[in-house]
């Protein structure tokens, strides 16, 4: 099973990383391993994550305040956000 992000998930996850960069050197590259090993989690064990919705689930990062919310597609998993716990939780459904 492969992992991808849609763009607009590319950008929060780059946007999230950046933050933590800029709030303790090194901790942006912290950041961006455990969405990696979140990924390869789900590569593995895609029905592991909450379902939120029909077709969608959610999947906690460790250590940070961000949830994977994905969709499987055939033999592909595709990442629709990088979600940060304090946002709205639907507010990205309209990139369904």
């Amino acid at each position: 099973m492969i992992v991808s992000l849609t763009s607009v998930a590319e950008e929060e996850f780059a946007k999230a990383a950046e933050y933590y960069e800029l709030q303790r050197e090194g901790l942006g590259d912290e950041f961006v391993s455990e969405v990696l090993r979140t990924a390869a989690i789900l590569e593995d064990f895609p029905q592991i994550g909450t379902p939120i919705m029909p077709k969608f689930r959610s999947f906690q990062v460790r250590r940070f305040p961000y949830a994977l919310v994905y969709r499987e597609d055939a033999d592909e998993l595709i990442v629709v956000a990088v979600a940060h716990h304090s946002r709205r939780p639907d507010y990205w459904r309209d990139r369904i």
